[in-house]
């Protein structure tokens, strides 16, 4: 549906400037569903996360217990020497020790995998892949939403609006028609017999439909074709193919001396 239009007919216009604004109702509706899924699908996505907090508490836990067997060590590791203990509860407490570290090392290796677990279920679980595949869709939607705003293609002037606000539209329809500012130029067709006459830099007469007569010159190299404008067909109903070529105008005529796709003939 058009729901702006920012030129009127007549109005000069720069190439890219907005022309009008389009809006497609489902589009949008398509863009906010995608939209809402993401949303709730990431929240969910949070709570099934493993809760890392159990094993940063183990791992904390082991640390003190090491700490606190550590420091009975040492006192042992002195009263060995002085031979105030025995060999028996000097081995007792290596053994706490060296399970108190054991402990710590099973805690971390434990938050380790469960972390990696984590970021394995949110880069590829279920739930990622579908967020994945909707984020993908979601940049699709929204290119799309962007191409309905219509800009010139190239600088110009409006010649027509073909549509007004509110009018719903389909593909391939016109909303409007730009002429370009680039210097008029003819398109010309003859028979093959006459290439001799249409070589590049011949002089011709262009004859507008006011009868005005205007020189020209042949600008562009001679092409074979087999299509035509329906209204030059008529002319060449005999020839299969005909040669067409461009012809530069060497006078400078005003926009009101033409219009595009206006049919002219030429005198080679």
């Amino acid at each position: 549906m058009v729901t702006a239009i920012n030129v009127k007919e007549g109005n000069e216009i720069s190439y890219g400037r907005n022309v009008l604004e389009l809006n497609d109702p489902v589009l949008d509706s398509d863009i906010q569903f995608i939209k809402t899924e993401l949303t709730n699908l990431n929240k969910r996505n949070s709570k099934v996360q493993h809760d890392l907090k159990s094993y940063l508490l183990a791992i904390r836990n082991a640390k003190d217990n090491l700490e606190s067997t550590k420091k009975i060590k040492l006192n042992y590791d002195k009263f060995i020497k002085e031979g105030k203990v025995s060999q028996v509860d000097y081995a007792n407490i290596i053994g706490m020790y060296n399970s108190a570290q054991n402990t710590l090392t099973s805690a971390d290796i434990g938050y380790q995998k469960a972390l990696l677990d984590s970021v394995q279920v949110e880069l590829a679980g279920g739930i990622a892949q579908v967020v994945r595949s909707l984020n993908q869709e979601l940049v699709t939607k929204l290119s799309q939403k962007k191409l309905l705003s219509i800009h010139s293609p190239y600088d110009g002037n409006i010649i027509e609006i073909n549509t007004v606000v509110g009018q719903r539209i389909k593909k391939g329809d016109v909303l409007a028609t730009i002429a370009s500012k680039a210097d008029p130029f003819v398109i010309a067709y003859l028979e093959p017999k006459f290439i001799e006459k249409a070589k590049e830099g011949s002089v011709v007469t262009v004859i507008l439909p006011n009868r005005e007569r205007l020189k020209g010159n042949v600008s562009l190299a001679i092409e074979t074709t087999t299509k035509l404008p329906a209204q030059l067909a008529k002319p060449f109903e005999g020839p299969k193919s005909l040669l067409k070529v461009k012809v530069t105008l060497k006078n400078k005529i005003t926009k009101e001396q033409w219009v595009e796709g206006m049919p002219v003939q030429v005198s080679f």
